[in-house]
């Protein structure tokens, strides 16, 4: 059965069915918790992968890709923040326009 892939980072919580795969760049630093279960974990630039049982937690810096995939028995997972949100800059744009 091929793997079903899901964007990491977009919501807080996360059920994986066996076999299912979670990916994506943290915007910021985040903590993986694993809640239930046991995951299989690898981030962009680490030297090895890692085997989370559940109770686990793992820092996740930001700008790294991440890939989860859940055990054989399913696995539950959250994500918190760390830090305040990213500031990006706003572009404003002018209510009338430009003076020639």
């Amino acid at each position: 059965m091929p793997a079903v892939m899901t964007i990491l980072f977009v919501k807080s919580h996360h059920c994986l069915a066996p076999g299912h795969v979670l990916s994506g760049v943290a915007p910021r630093p985040h903590t993986l918790q694993v809640e239930a279960g046991r995951v299989w974990l690898t981030m962009e630039g680490e030297p090895h992968d890692h085997w989370l049982e559940s109770g686990a937690t793992f820092a996740i810096d930001s700008g790294r890709l991440v890939v989860v995939e859940g055990d054989r028995d399913g696995s539950r997972i959250s994500l918190a923040a760390k830090g305040p949100a990213p500031i990006f800059p706003v572009r404003l744009r002018s209510a009338t326009p430009a003076l020639r």
